[in-house]
């Protein structure tokens, strides 16, 4: 029995003491051998559910995904540490590199010293627990201005304090080329 208990605390839950006796010691043995079974059985059925559940938590997270990616705004989510801990598609593009690149580095390296400056006072605002709207406007490598409608949006823990911060940018570039053009025909007939 003692051999058996050495083998079962070693990792092998096959192992049966193989005691057959009408006695103490074959009521023991007996008892000792169904919990190792029982043990066994509920570890299995364990590492099944695991399995199980694992399958469905990807499966979510791929559908997800793909919902996020599928929306035209670009969407990410800032640790307190300003660390972005995601990124959809989107939002990823915006700053020119993909969603596993910037997923785990700071804000900073993700979007340059120089953005992060022009929007640190409405990010100090979010961190206070404010939900701040902005446009930001930045050259593309092409050449054309991109131009942002940004809301920054705090996650508040359950004692108010902020957590995270949620980012949506919609390119509002066309829109603002449109105004842009309608402004200048105006003036064209104005003056004549």
């Amino acid at each position: 029995l003692a051999e058996t208990a050495e083998q079962v605390q070693a990792g092998n839950l096959d192992a049966q003491s193989g005691i057959r006796r009408d006695d103490e010691i074959g009521l023991l043995a007996d008892a000792f051998d169904g919990m190792v079974r029982r043990v066994k059985d509920d570890i299995l059925t364990l590492d099944s559910r695991v399995r199980e559940r694992t399958a469905e938590l990807e499966e979510a997270e791929t559908r997800r995904r793909l919902i996020l990616d599928a929306i035209p705004a670009a969407i990410a989510y800032l640790g307190r540490d300003e660390v972005v801990r995601f990124a959809n598609r989107r939002w990823a593009e915006l700053v020119r590199q993909k969603a596993e690149v910037v997923v785990g580095r700071p804000l900073r390296d993700a979007i340059g010293r120089y953005a992060h400056a022009a929007i640190q006072p409405h990010m100090e605002r979010t961190w206070a627990g404010e939900q701040v709207g902005f446009e930001y406007s930045f050259p593309h490598p092409d050449g054309h201005t991109v131009t942002t409608k940004n809301t920054l949006i705090p996650q508040l823990a359950a004692d108010g304090t902020v957590t995270a911060m949620f980012v949506l940018a919609l390119d509002v570039s066309a829109e603002k080329a449109t105004e842009a053009q309608l402004m200048e025909a105006q003036r064209m007939k104005a003056v004549g």
